[in-house]
């Protein structure tokens, strides 16, 4: 009681393993875990109407792929550290029944069902590991609110696919990823920390993803150990110096890629 409870897309979510793992570490108490169910029609409708492509290779990325090395150059994924990390566990019901953690299923994290277990739990922080936008009664949780990775760098890239827009506008430097606390908007809540990842690394928009996926665990639990300690950053947002970005049609995201591979060649001619 009075530690985390997690909030995770899946079963098999490396990302979420990878969290839960490392707090545990850290003698951080993870009271619950909350998953989604994989197969609902609500669910597979929303994720297929950004694009049926993108969902193709969300599936792939992970689920059928997840602990695969990546080989492409400059890369590396969450799977790749998932192995050299030494993490034990190989979904979330394997570590829920090793560490003896309570585990809740369910189709929606705002159901009363989930709530009133959540509740039960009396955590101090909620982790956002993925699963959809959450609202109010999730928000209110815990004592001291739910904390995300936003794939995106705060305030300026609010949304999705955040890094995409990024190279579109010519703002590589702020390629990178924010951990906050969440609120009722989007993204919108107080900034803990800010990790940018250098453009000149990368020669493919899959190789962004990867690499800032890559980064996400061990930023989430920096994120929610410096909350235990009291000694997290609340700084707060300036929502006129940001937008919100949407998921791009395919030819924005081929010319981003375009881009980001001309910005390659420039930096490995010099």
């Amino acid at each position: 009681m009075n530690g985390v409870v997690i909030l995770a897309a899946s079963n098999y979510s490396l990302y979420s393993v990878m969290v839960a793992e490392g707090l545990l570490a850290q003698g951080i108490s993870v009271d619950r875990i909350v998953i989604k169910k994989l197969f609902n029609l609500k669910r597979l409708w929303s994720e297929v109407k950004l694009g049926p492509f993108r969902f193709i290779r969300k599936v792939g990325n992970k689920l059928i792929f997840r602990k695969t090395k990546n080989r492409i150059r400059h890369e590396y994924s969450i799977g790749q550290n998932f192995l050299d990390g030494g993490f034990k566990a190989t979904s979330l019901t394997e570590l829920c029944s090793v560490a003896g953690i309570p585990v809740t299923y369910c189709d929606d994290f705002h159901s009363k069902e989930v709530l009133t277990d959540m509740r039960s739990s009396q955590p101090m922080l909620v982790a956002f590991t993925g699963g959809g936008i959450i609202r109010g009664p999730v928000l209110d949780v815990a004592s001291e609110g739910v904390i995300n990775c936003h794939m995106g760098i705060l305030p300026a890239y609010r949304g999705m696919d955040c890094y995409v827009w990024a190279i579109l506008n010519g703002d590589t430097e702020k390629i990178g990823l924010t951990t906050h606390f969440m609120d009722s908007g989007i993204d919108t809540g107080p900034i803990i920390e800010r990790l940018h990842l250098s453009p000149e690394r990368f020669t493919s928009i899959s190789a962004v993803e990867s690499a800032l996926e890559a980064s996400m665990p061990e930023l989430m639990i920096r994120a929610i150990s410096t909350a235990f300690t009291g000694k997290s950053n609340k700084e707060i947002q300036d929502a006129s110096k940001g937008d919100q970005y949407y998921v791009p049609v395919a030819s924005l995201r081929e010319l981003a890629e375009y881009k980001l591979s001309e910005n390659f060649r420039r930096e490995d001619e010099k």
